[in-house]
Parts: C-alpha cells; sequence; structure tokens
C-alpha cells in the first residue's frame, strides 16, 4: 500500500515510516499539514496515517482536505489514548480506523491489512 503519514514529531514519524516499509508498504512522511496537502495534490495514497494532535493545522480540517483531494484513502487517525469521546469528536471527519500510537507497532499491519480485504 502506498501510505502517507502525517505527523509534526518527526521521531513518531520516522517510525511510523519505519515499520511500513518493513511491512512491505510504501511509506512517505510530510512534517506537517501544508506539506501533506500539497503532496496529496499530486499523487494519490492508499491510506493515510494522521497524528491526532495537529498544531499548525486542525486536524478535522485536514481530515476533510484528505477526503477532497484523494476520496478512495482511509484515514488512519494515531492518538494518544482511545475513547469513545475521541470517536465522537472525528466522526464528521469519515476515520476509518483509530491507532494508540503505544500499540502502533502490533496493531499497524492488521489494521492495514483489513482496508486491502474490503
Amino acid at each position: 500500500m502506498k501510505v502517507l503519514v502525517i505527523d509534526e514529531h518527526e521521531q513518531s514519524g520516522s517510525r511510523a515510516s519505519q515499520l511500513l516499509q518493513r511491512a512491505g508498504h510504501s511509506p512517505f512522511y510530510c512534517k506537517g499539514g501544508g506539506a501533506a496537502l500539497t503532496l496529496l495534490k499530486m499523487q494519490k495514497f492508499d491510506a493515510v496515517l494522521l497524528d491526532e494532535n495537529m498544531h499548525n493545522m486542525d486536524t478535522l480540517f485536514l481530515s476533510s482536505q484528505i477526503h477532497e483531494t484523494n476520496p478512495a484513502a482511509k484515514i488512519v487517525l494515531l492518538v494518544g489514548h482511545d475513547s469513545e469521546s475521541l470517536h465522537q469528536r472525528f466522526a464528521p471527519a469519515g476515520i476509518a480506523a483509530y491507532v494508540e500510537k503505544a500499540m502502533l507497532e502490533r496493531r499497524l499491519s492488521a489494521v492495514l491489512g483489513g482496508f486491502t480485504k474490503h
């Protein structure tokens, strides 16, 4: 899968990209929402890993822009702690899956694998 990783924390973004590459995916990393939107206008992605806490751009806004420019992409929200209130907050954003950053290594392959089965 071709996967865009959007995370303002370079260490987290690099870690996610390395996990994706080891699993046989093609990761592309952007440190911020502006760079990601530029890239999304030029390329299509199968999935987008998006950090829940973006400081330079609202995550809900960025999610809507991802859907607008790349409607087939599945958005996986990378969260600190998963909760029902988080799901309610991001329900309008069309998030396909939520993965806690602490569980990323264990859950990422299963989540992305679920997308290819549909």
